[in-house]
């Protein structure tokens, strides 16, 4: 972990082994490690450890919380991301590898609570996700890999990340886990300057997701604002700022997202899939992973070739469609609901309330813009999972030890 003064101190505990793992799964991302062809064996070897010691945790959290919170939520995702991918004509290597994201996301959105106690633990992730941006970083100049990435027609700084977006996501990430240590938690002076620097990364990334998120972020905190109102006037003014946030999301997405060509190529993408299979109502319901996998060209070109090449598949729902079907949808959008049931039904303290929903809006956000959240390539999607999970988790267990208390 890192101390005030920003020297690194280890300490061989869970957070330890968590963190380590989150470094290894962002190492896993670096270009050199790609270029090595060790992308796979690295990422699994980090989610290999990931999941352990989020499962040795689940096995010590008291079973009357478990069934309260956590089973049945477990049991419900379980169903609706593994049902699709079981019914479809895959070989059960290929079966094997999406249920093991599937997996991955479970833990990472549900049995993680009760991991992390605290906005300095979230701190200490952040620096894990650093490190492995600053070793990616290093491997690159060291071997002459390129730092610049042109996709989408934008050149931008990768870090040393194989894309652009997934550095930019990496570096966001970074920055929300210092901010919120430094509103919430306890302040050190180092994080100011490693946000500011996270900053500057952000906007040279020059990738558009990233930069709109950030700013969504920052936005979301403006709710925090809302506490301050008169509890009789609350809901009215909340109405309002619910209303002017879905009018300007419209006139966002209508004048400026519309206009973004590579934008629309996501959005052509998902309705090329919808009017594909309008008519397969089994494909609809249980996902078409095999049409994707398997093939003897990449799951991009095996999709495009499919359903067309005028769209892309950088839009999250799109390829839930594709894995898991609607039944996979209906999974994700369990996660979200639940996520924004338990801050705004399930606590009145505005300093876990407001994180958690900016968290889980820039999560959800995200699913319009890339594939982080039902993707474990970039580390962005299951870091806010983790986060989420974290806030979900410390709300419950105030609630439970004031109901032992009752």
């Amino acid at each position: 972990m890192m101390r005030k003064d920003g020297k690194l101190v280890i300490k061989l505990d869970k957070y330890f082994f968590l963190n380590l793992s989150i470094f290894i799964i962002t190492l896993s991302g670096s270009l050199f490690i790609v270029n090595m062809e060790m992308q796979n064996a690295l990422e699994f070897l980090g989610y290999g450890i990931f999941l352990s010691i989020i499962f040795v945790n689940y096995r010590r959290i008291w079973c009357g919380y478990k069934r309260k919170y956590l089973n049945r939520n477990v049991f419900i995702l379980s169903i609706l991301f593994a049902v699709g991918i079981l019914v479809q004509s895959l070989t059960w290597l290929t079966k094997f590898s999406l249920i093991f994201t599937m997996i991955v996301i479970v833990f990472s959105a549900i049995i993680f609570e009760g991991f992390l106690v605290s906005f300095k633990d979230i701190r200490n992730l952040s620096y894990a996700i650093l490190y492995g941006v600053v070793v990616s970083f290093v491997l690159a100049i060291g071997t002459g890999t390129g730092l610049f990435d042109g996709s989408e027609g934008t050149l931008g700084f990768n870090g040393g990340i194989l894309f652009k977006n997934y550095f930019g996501s990496d570096v966001l990430a970074v920055f929300i886990g210092l901010f919120l240590n430094a509103k919430y938690g306890c302040k050190y002076r180092f994080d100011k300057y490693v946000m500011v620097i996270c900053v500057i990364l952000i906007f040279l990334s020059m990738s558009k997701g990233a930069i709109m998120l950030f700013f969504f972020f920052l936005f979301a905190f403006s709710l925090d604002k809302v506490r301050k109102i008169k509890r009789g006037q609350r809901n009215k003014i909340l109405f309002i700022i619910v209303i002017v946030v879905m009018i300007s999301s419209v006139f966002f997405y209508v004048n400026y997202a519309m206009n973004i060509d590579t934008y629309m190529y996501r959005i052509r993408g998902l309705l090329n899939y919808l009017d594909y299979y309008e008519e397969h109502i089994y494909y609809m319901i249980f996902g078409s992973a095999e049409m994707a996998y398997e093939k003897d060209v990449p799951y991009v070109d095996a999709i495009r070739s499919t359903v067309g090449w005028d769209g892309t598949l950088e839009f999250a729902w799109l390829n839930i469609l594709i894995k898991n079907g609607l039944l996979g949808v209906v999974g994700y959008i369990i996660i979200f609901v639940r996520a924004y049931n338990v801050m705004f039904f399930k606590t009145n303290d505005w300093s876990l309330r407001t994180p958690y929903f900016a968290i889980t809006t820039i999560c959800m956000l995200s699913s319009f813009v890339e594939p982080y959240i039902q993707s474990i390539h970039a580390v962005f999607g299951v870091y806010c999972y983790l986060i989420m999970a974290s806030l979900c988790g410390i709300i419950h267990r105030s609630r439970t030890f004031l109901f032992a208390r009752l």
